[in-house]
């Protein structure tokens, strides 16, 4: 159950740590970790509710963690589009971050691409984690929106006389905005890329 190892590694515990949350010996969770054996019912469970996941999560059986973005804060629902405004819709499924990001009063969504105005980067059906609000960084990739429209992906580049928001797909239309149009149209970037997940 490679996930239990990832998830325990996540939260920076040692085997021995989370042999004491089950009251096993650290030998069991190795045994978990590498496929060699497989927790009962009741540790699973047990497992299920340390992690924050449910137990299909655990088993492989789904990619969805099974729990409510309020439940879990390193949990980030995820949506097929974004706007400046505050979604209006459900997610289309959540994805899980490590609980190092979270923290601090960061917060975090999630954009399922539907485009490849970022490829190669960024393809279609990629899920990119973006962290709200804060300042962008030269040549960091940014989730922008204009005059509160659909938000895409580009990479933030600054320039003298304003920004360049550029896309990687030479077919794909790259964005300059003076200062006096950022805020005239405007121009809001939404946050930064700090994660991509390819499935």
């Amino acid at each position: 159950m490679q996930r239990i190892a990832q998830l325990r590694k996540d939260r920076e515990w040692t085997q021995a740590y989370l042999a004491g949350l089950l009251h096993v010996d650290q030998t069991t969770v190795s045994l978990y970790e590498s496929d060699k054996g497989q927790p009962d019912a009741q540790k699973l469970r047990l497992l299920a509710q340390l992690f924050h996941v449910s137990a299909d999560y655990l088993l492989e059986l789904t990619d969805y963690p099974g729990l409510p973005e309020e439940l879990a804060p390193n949990y980030v629902p995820v949506y097929a589009r974004l706007t400046a405004a505050p979604p209006d819709t459900a997610p289309v499924g959540y994805e899980y971050i490590p609980v190092s990001l979270t923290g601090r009063g960061r917060s975090f969504v999630g954009l399922r691409l539907a485009d490849g105005s970022m490829a190669p980067r960024f393809l279609s059906g990629d899920t990119v984690i973006i962290q709200r609000g804060g300042e962008a960084d030269a040549g960091s990739f940014v989730l922008l929106s204009v005059e509160q429209g659909e938000a895409v992906l580009r990479r933030y580049l600054p320039r003298e006389n304003g920004v360049l928001f550029q896309a990687l797909n030479p077919e794909a239309e790259t964005l300059f905005f003076t200062p006096a149009e950022r805020r005239r149209l405007p121009v809001s970037i939404l946050g930064t890329v700090v994660q991509t997940i390819r499935r």
